[in-house]
């Protein structure tokens, strides 16, 4: 299948139009009392934004094939499209380059001694000049709002410094997800053959000729889905029409006394979206998902009728649990392919002038992985990390993103956000504060705004562009080529929205209260290491342990017995912000699938494949049309999700 350049032109112009849109969505919008920003579509595998944009491609697409045929895309070239556009989502994502640059526009603006925040003391003596904005003046115009400063050399000379550094240090990064996911692709692809579920919806939408478009039950779907997203959202607008309560919460109230309040936030939620995700999703997977979920609340309740969680507040340790599932799923994928890895770093060592074009691919891929990690790596020791942390912070940032990219490829969870689990995070609580030097502590909080959460990770999007691109038959070097430029033309395109929406806007007046809050958290918690130093923590360890144990347990038994019914990805999953949104969904497409299949068969469970596919497009279909009305509007609408 052909791939014209004007397909690549396309996605190049839709990209800063997207981020440009993401921003607002998610960073631009403001608050409103009792409905929340948003909506956060970067937040949950499949990016709503990227489907909508996709389906009104389609559409144009169709259009255009009747009045000029020969300008028409085809269906590989609206794939890459897609692609271009899921990238440039995932770094201008909630959990990206949103947490970056409140980070980096945070402790010149709340240096305050007087609230306890002495920053000029604690902090700033030990981070490099480039990696905040400096400029006091230029901050202040950004947090209130003062549009005439945007565009001023004064302004430009203040941010363009950490802008710069940590642009460049993005695009390296997205580099070496490239590089991997290349190397990846044939193992898991053509060997393993994974199933890639993600990728099942794009694929159905630029079918040509498409019978989804044609199903009526799949219009079902659809209706039912945009009617109470529709409906939800002039609730919003006029507070005399009734809502459809789908969106989450909490049931915590419900149990206020001991040990049952030891559950914490616990939140239900009837997203159609999330229904008709789940329903495309293994049934060992939703059933693993919520029961874990459940599974881990009851860990709660104990610790605290046996008084453990008396003397020690993080018990049972629940991060730390699925962190240690994490790391199993990451080390199974890398022995599962040992030999495969094994014989690519010995092909860059062995060179052969009449290698095949595989091979040439195999050895660029593992020389390109090294170059940007090796790079990476000299970032943080040229700003004074110490090289046994960066060695080791690296290690594990990276077997998340195997973990996470693994877990797309084989089952395609709704959500992989593992907060709290990042190196960051996990180093400190394991093996406590005091053994670190103040200036590491420091450099090692500059690694939050990518390891916040991992919900909108690049590089699955990578790989998932691969199989579409080997499955159905259209070059793999032009998707190479449209995910380099998606990435560069994205980080450029998000650094600026956020830095323009904050100036015309407001940071702190009318921007989304994460647009200042991220910064806070990164710092409060490294003021928190700082002034309490703590220990080794050998229940913790010991917490990672037992995930990994357990985990391994699961899988060794979905391997030898066909009957088994948990699948150890749901129970990393289980202790996920994003599993307590999405658990009751998950059940309500268990339940469904089930019903289906065992009494309806697999010609009735396919038959429903469309209504449910109709249920998420649905959702996000009218879900993302309302932020736009907002937009015009200049009011906060219905957000259909959180």
């Amino acid at each position: 299948m052909q791939i014209r350049r004007r397909a690549i032109i396309l996605g190049l112009i839709l990209v800063p139009l997207n981020c440009l849109w993401l921003s607002q969505m998610e960073m631009a919008t403001q608050y409103a009392a009792g409905y929340g920003g948003g909506p956060y579509p970067t937040t949950f595998s499949l990016f709503a934004n990227v489907i909508l944009l996709l389906l009104v491609l389609r559409a144009l697409n169709a259009g255009l094939r009747k009045l000029a045929p020969g300008l028409a895309l085809n269906a590989g070239e609206m794939i890459v499209v897609y692609v271009m556009l899921c990238i440039a989502s995932a770094v201008d994502a909630i959990d990206m380059i949103d947490v970056l640059v409140p980070m980096i526009a945070h402790v010149h603006r709340y240096n305050d001694p007087a609230a306890g925040h002495r920053y000029l003391e604690d902090i700033i003596p030990y981070i490099p000049k480039y990696f905040t904005v400096n400029d006091v003046t230029a901050l202040k115009a950004w947090h209130e709002g003062k549009p005439e400063a945007f565009w001023t050399v004064a302004t430009f000379r203040a941010w363009w410094p950490p802008l710069a550094a940590w642009g460049g240090f993005l695009v390296v990064m997205l580099g070496v997800m490239l590089s991997l996911a290349a190397l990846l692709r044939t193992k898991w692809i053509d060997e393993e053959r994974l199933s890639y579920p993600i990728t099942q919806i794009p694929l159905q939408i630029v079918q040509e000729p498409s019978g989804l478009f044609r199903n009526r039950v799949f219009w079902v779907g659809v209706s039912l889905a945009a009617g109470i997203s529709l409906l939800n959202g002039l609730a919003v607008l006029y507070p005399t029409i009734p809502m459809i309560r789908v969106k989450l919460f909490d049931l915590s109230p419900q149990f206020s006394s001991r040990p049952w309040n030891a559950m914490g936030w616990t939140p239900i939620s009837f997203y159609p979206f999330g229904i008709g995700l789940g329903y495309l999703l293994p049934p060992d997977l939703l059933l693993s998902s919520w029961v874990f979920y459940w599974l881990l609340k009851v860990e709660r309740v104990f610790a605290s009728a046996v008084g453990w969680s008396g003397f020690d507040a993080e018990a049972p340790y629940i991060d730390q649990q699925c962190f240690g599932a994490y790391t199993y799923i990451a080390a199974f994928g890398l022995w599962l392919g040992r030999r495969y890895f094994a014989k690519a770093i010995v092909s860059v060592f062995t060179w052969r002038s009449r290698a095949d074009e595989a091979e040439r691919d195999q050895r660029l891929s593992v020389l390109g992985a090294a170059a940007g990690i090796i790079a990476l790596g000299l970032f943080f020791l040229a700003a004074g990390m110490s090289l046994w942390l960066v060695a080791t912070v690296w290690v594990i940032y990276w077997l998340i993103a195997l973990a996470v990219t693994r877990m797309r490829a084989e089952l395609g969870p709704p959500a992989h956000d593992l907060h709290n689990g990042g190196p960051d995070h996990m180093l400190p609580i394991l093996l406590g504060t005091r053994g670190f030097a103040t200036r590491d502590l420091n450099l090692l909080t500059w690694f939050y705004w990518f390891n916040r959460a991992y919900r909108s990770l690049p590089m699955p999007h990578m790989l998932e562009g691969y199989c579409m691109a080997r499955r159905h038959g259209f070059s793999e070097r032009k998707v190479t080529w449209a995910i380099v430029l998606a990435g560069v033309v994205g980080v450029a395109s998000t650094l600026f929205a956020l830095v323009y929406f904050g100036y015309h806007n407001g940071a702190e007046a009318k921007m989304a209260g994460h647009a200042t809050g991220f910064g806070w958290e990164a710092f409060n918690r490294l003021e928190g290491w700082l002034h309490n130093r703590t220990p080794a923590n050998w229940r913790a360890i010991g917490a990672v342990g037992a995930g990994l144990m357990f985990a391994a347990g699961l899988h060794r038994m979905t391997i030898r017995h066909i009957w088994w019914p948990f699948h150890p990805l749901g129970f990393a999953l289980s202790g996920s912000y994003s599993m307590g949104t999405m658990w009751c969904p998950m059940l309500i497409a268990w339940a469904a699938k089930t019903c289906l299949m065992h009494y309806g068969g697999q010609r009735t469970y396919m038959r429903a494949v469309p209504f449910f596919i109709g249920l998420l497009i649905g959702d996000y279909t009218m879900g993302c049309i309302w932020p736009v009305v907002g937009w015009i509007l200049g009011k906060t609408m219905y957000s259909f999700q959180q």
